[in-house]
């Protein structure tokens, strides 16, 4: 029987400070861990006529949460999905296009270092309803992954979450928890997915990932204590059909001893509006290509190198 876990996440106005999250900040996760006293150990190696261990002291503690989210649409076009708060505390930008006829939400990093280290922070209430156990963690930051999978419901895992550290207590849920904002997923059938395009190329699709690879740290030090977005390096994979060499030669593009070759990628997840998630990038190195096999059949499994932001569109 799976353990009791509930979470409310909300944006913060000031860094740091509890904005109270109340039922209607509810998160719809999957697989909710909360570290709750991380940091780094400092062990104390006093001199001393005895042998044994010493003592060890927290020198940072903070908090580490993870969790998945169904990466599924908002119901309304110009709506941020749920989730869009954190991809915010993930360093993203949001663009909200009201234009009749081509509503949409976009997530794209930030190009500079101060922008990401001006990043919106979130705060978060973990309960454990089974021990009347809530723990509040404020100023929480962190990265995110894409994952698109064969016979698998598609998921942005959130990962590194960073944040403050303040001792569990006694407390119960909220009344009124709202789920009604969360939507179901759609699973990656032919139907379902209108558009995956590797480099112009259409092909039976088994996976497509990308890791954002936030670089977060936890910084406490006299006069400061935040969550910290120092950088970004995403990577990814695409496992698709191989196709003939004649009608798409990804050897070719995989090459960069002469030339560097760059392709673009892209997906839609949807057709309706309301339901579409899209995740795009125009400046895509392919790093390696290995041969494996499916259904009997030859695959490519790609590693992606992103050398521009990838787009996150909901719409």
């Amino acid at each position: 029987m799976a353990i009791q876990k509930l979470l409310l996440a909300k944006k913060e106005v000031t860094r740091g400070t509890d904005p109270t999250p109340t039922g209607a900040n509810i998160i719809e996760t999957e697989g909710l861990e909360m570290l709750r006293y991380e940091g780094n150990r400092v062990q104390r190696n006093i001199d001393r006529n005895l042998i044994g261990n010493t003592q060890q002291i927290n020198v940072d503690p903070h908090t580490v949460t993870s969790f998945a989210v169904a990466a599924a649409g908002s119901g309304t076009a110009v709506t941020p999905a749920q989730y869009g708060l954190l991809l915010l505390a993930c360093g993203m930008d949001e663009t909200i296009d009201a234009t009749p006829g081509s509503e949409n939400v976009t997530y794209q990093h930030p190009v500079n270092q101060s922008d990401l280290r001006n990043a919106d922070s979130i705060t978060l209430y973990d309960y454990r309803p089974e021990v009347s156990q809530l723990q509040k963690s404020s100023g929480v930051e962190g990265t995110v992954a894409f994952a698109m999978q064969r016979g698998e419901l598609p998921k942005f895992n959130f990962s590194n979450l960073m944040g403050s550290y303040v001792q569990p207590a006694q407390a119960t849920p909220p009344t009124g928890l709202d789920w009604s904002a969360w939507k179901d997923p759609l699973p990656p059938t032919k139907d379902n997915v209108p558009v995956f395009t590797v480099d112009g190329f259409s092909s039976c699709t088994e996976q497509f990932n990308i890791d954002f690879a936030m670089q977060v740290i936890w910084r406490d030090v006299p006069g400061c204590q935040r969550t910290l977005l120092l950088d970004y390096n995403p990577t990814g994979q695409v496992i698709i059909q191989a196709p003939d060499i004649a009608t798409k030669n990804f050897w070719q593009k995989l090459e960069s001893h002469s030339v560097l070759n760059k392709i673009v990628v892209g997906l839609q997840m949807g057709n309706t509006a309301g339901q579409i998630v899209m995740v795009d990038s125009a400046e895509v190195q392919i790093s390696n290509i290995k041969e494996q096999e499916s259904d009997g059949m030859m695959v490519f499994a790609m590693d992606l190198l992103f050398l521009d932001r990838p787009i996150i569109t909901t719409k």
